[in-house]
């Protein structure tokens, strides 16, 4: 079949394993003759192009978060009978808008000043030579679970001020919340799913425990910055709580994806390795490309509040839309090579890390993870290559793009 004869709303579904492979083609199409479309899949209106994301990102009073993540649809009976009031069942930040938006990220602006985040580095880059050890004896390694996804694990649990020993769980539990999201959509076991419930309700748990400790001694983390700002900011016990599981999203996965795609895409194609391997001076562009080529928010929901129209489509109050990042910064008509690594045309404009009251929080955090990461293997890696036969499997998920592994290989082995 022809992509021009495709219906792109029967065909764009994220949860299907064979179009999350490749979404690229229907984007395109889509962005050229149908950019706003209805998908039965997200029950929304979904928006392709760069300029109309960005006025619907820019626009929180008609195009609201509020709700937008409200986690309790996505549960069966049985877990939300489970679930109770034992943990925040509102969403995060993301999902939220107006003052008690604004309040909840005032206080995690503390943790991520100029000063923190450069702080933070020296540890970053400690991890990521502590992480490589391995592949420096063997050679060979998949960089998802070796690098990619405990890099900025560890970073964001140390931010927070989980105990290092305790970061099995808090890697558990980020999985566990993904998903669960998806456990009952998809028609998972009852048990499974009120297994991942019950693990859950223990990381709340034991955060609830931690925020306790900080108030009788507090440290340089988030959570003592949370609890100093407890009475100040009129928090209550799920606003608090609600923040901690966020960040652990946040801070973790979408860094974690946009490393290994980034590097899948160098690896890909080899003159783009070997142009950053030649002038690592340009890791700082490549980073901003890297976001901009296959970032890790593929799209996140918006509540229509009053009539409007997007791309001459009419769209009623009352609806939702689905706006898409990634297919955003693929857009032609804003990017010469929207399909390749291009330092030429890097910017910061891109929008794998929103706009407006929702841009990313912890965007100078990741952006530091992944030019430590990148510099490190370039300099001690140089002739870094793919496994033979390795092709990528994406995972489907409704708004997070990223692959299950990265299998590399490299003649460079160290004697340790």
């Amino acid at each position: 079949m022809k992509l021009a004869q495709v219906d792109v709303a029967t065909a764009f579904n994220p949860l299907d394993v064979d179009f999350v492979q490749n979404p690229g083609p229907l984007f395109a199409y889509a962005r050229r003759e149908e950019p706003v479309f209805f998908s039965p899949a997200v029950n929304a209106w979904v928006v392709t192009r760069f300029e109309d994301v960005e006025a619907v990102l820019r626009d929180p009073r008609r195009f609201t978060s509020k709700d937008v993540l409200s986690i309790t649809d996505l549960l069966s009976p049985e877990v939300r009978e489970l679930v109770g009031d034992k943990i925040p069942m509102e969403g995060t930040l993301t999902g939220l808008d107006g003052e008690i938006h604004t309040r909840l990220r005032r206080v995690l602006n503390h943790a991520f000043t100029t000063k923190r985040i450069a702080e933070l580095e020296v540890d970053v880059t400690e991890l990521a030579d502590g992480l490589l050890t391995n592949f420096r004896r063997r050679g060979s390694a998949d960089l998802v679970s070796e690098l990619c996804y405990l890099l900025p694990l560890w970073t964001i649990t140390r931010l927070i001020g989980i105990p290092d020993a305790e970061m099995p769980m808090c890697r558990q539990g980020v999985e566990d919340w993904a998903d669960l999201t998806l456990a009952y959509i998809l028609g998972a076991d009852l048990e499974h799913q009120l297994t991942l419930a019950r693990r859950i309700i223990g990381l709340h748990d034991r955060i609830e425990e931690l925020f306790d400790e900080r108030r009788r001694a507090p440290r340089n983390d988030l959570l003592s910055e949370i609890v100093a700002r407890e009475k100040s900011e009129n928090l209550t016990a799920h606003e608090m709580l609600s923040l901690v599981p966020g960040l652990f999203l946040a801070g973790h996965e979408t860094i974690a994806q946009s490393l290994a795609m980034g590097l899948y895409h160098l690896l890909t194609d080899r003159r783009r390795w070997w142009a950053l391997v030649d002038n690592p001076d340009s890791v700082e562009d490549v980073v901003e490309e890297i976001l901009r080529l296959d970032g890790p928010v593929f799209g996140m929901w918006r509540n229509v509040t009053e009539d409007c129209t997007i791309a001459g489509v009419a769209i009623p109050s009352g609806s939702r839309l689905y706006v898409s990042y990634w297919s955003g910064n693929l857009d032609s008509s804003r990017y010469e090579s929207p399909e390749q690594i291009d330092v030429e045309q890097a910017s910061r404009l891109h929008l794998a890390f929103g706009r407006g009251i929702h841009y990313c929080i912890g965007a100078p955090l990741a952006r530091m993870e992944l030019r430590v990461a990148l510099t490190m293997l370039v300099r001690e890696f140089p002739d870094l290559r793919l496994a033979d036969g390795f092709v990528p499997t994406y995972r489907p998920h409704f708004f997070l793009r990223g692959v299950d592994s990265l299998e590399v290989d490299s003649i460079t082995v160290f004697a340790i």
